[in-house]
């Protein structure tokens, strides 16, 4: 035996035996096997595939996982959906869960599709301050209650106001007439007369303002009034907020005016 000879047989005899798993596989059921280098331990590679061939799973070619559609979740814990779920599909909570915990839902959903919350669910859940708004119809919008013992800074801006014509050239025009315990707020009020005349708007405790009378707008002595030019007048307010009130409950409103010229116009007010 020469000298090569000699090598290699020394070198067959030292070489250790590969270390690689047994795999069983059937002739033509297309299992693959790859080498890690040549001359290397085969070992198979797994291609998760569609049902062509083609690889899925990757940046590329994304893949869907598909449940059958009547699968329930039971027994699901606190964080099972804490998730951002963004252009969810139809039916992509359309399921059965039973015994779900608090958190079981606690997720953000963006551009939902009509049923994507179409679940029933079973069991204990606890939604906190859930609300929902932009409802298209008002039975089915949640409307804004204030409690009873709300404080409304203005009548005239959240309470249904009442009109009152007035056309008269009476020395003292009721305008408003007293309701036990309420109070008038004035929203809006417009005059004209057709002759120069100075006038007030007063309360007092009878219809006409006769008794008890105290000055709201201008003076209680008729010729102190806001003076009004022939054909001229005055408006206060929109409606949209109380431009004067009366100071005692159950009191009447007037104008009063210290001329016979035809006073015309309109008050709005609330009485509360």
């Amino acid at each position: 035996m020469n000298k090569k000879a000699f090598t290699l047989a020394l070198l067959a005899a030292s070489t250790l035996p590969a270390h690689a798993d047994n795999f069983a596989a059937t002739p033509g059921t297309g299992i693959t096997f790859a080498a890690k280098s040549i001359g290397g331990v085969l070992y198979p590679w797994v291609l998760n595939a569609n049902g062509t061939g083609t690889e899925i799973f990757t940046s590329s070619n994304p893949g869907v996982v598909s449940f059958p559609s009547a699968q329930p979740v039971t027994n699901a814990t606190a964080s099972l959906f804490l998730a951002t779920v963004s252009n969810a599909t139809a039916s992509l909570f359309n399921a059965t869960v039973a015994n779900a915990t608090a958190s079981l839902f606690n997720a953000t959903v963006s551009n939902a599709t009509g049923s994507l919350l179409n679940a029933t669910i079973t069991g204990s859940v606890t939604v906190g301050n859930a609300t929902v708004l932009g409802q298209a119809t008002s039975t089915g919008s949640s409307p804004v209650v204030l409690s009873s013992n709300q404080a409304v800074g203005d009548p005239c801006m959240f309470q249904p106001k009442i009109n009152a014509a007035i056309s008269s050239s009476l020395g003292s025009i009721a305008a408003v007439a007293g309701v036990s315990a309420k109070k008038v707020y004035i929203c809006s009020l417009a005059l004209i007369s057709n002759n120069t005349a100075n006038v007030s708007v007063i309360e007092g405790s009878t219809t006409t303002c006769s008794a008890g009378g105290v000055a709201i707008i201008g003076s209680v002595t008729a010729a102190s009034g806001m003076a009004l030019a022939p054909n001229g007048g005055l408006t206060l307010g929109s409606g949209a907020g109380t431009v004067a009130q009366s100071g005692g409950a159950a009191n009447s409103v007037c104008v009063l005016q210290n001329t016979t010229a035809l006073i015309a116009g309109n008050i709005s007010y609330v009485q509360q």
